[in-house]
């Protein structure tokens, strides 16, 4: 029979701490993966969902986009840059 060191048999508060932080890392991931699959996102409801008469709840369909803040400032610095010369 083979004989085995004690002190590698013994379990530490450390070991159980990381057992059961590992069952619920894995719990939390498996909730995560459910609700992906599961729950439908809000822009999947807006394509499919062609109930609304006017579509006034969500404004215009033919709203522009803004810009992004750095591209704004971007013609910003080009504008002035133009004032300049």
């Amino acid at each position: 029979m083979a004989v085995v060191d004690p002190s590698l048999t013994e379990t530490t508060l450390m070991d159980e701490v990381l057992k059961y932080g590992l069952f619920l890392g894995a719990i939390f991931q498996m909730i995560c993966i459910a609700a992906v699959v599961f729950v439908p996102s809000k822009h999947d409801k807006r394509e499919g969902d062609s109930s609304d008469e006017d579509g006034s709840e969500h404004g215009s369909p033919h709203t522009p986009h803004r810009s992004h803040p750095s591209h704004q400032s971007h013609h910003r610095r080009k504008h002035d840059k133009k004032k300049r010369r």
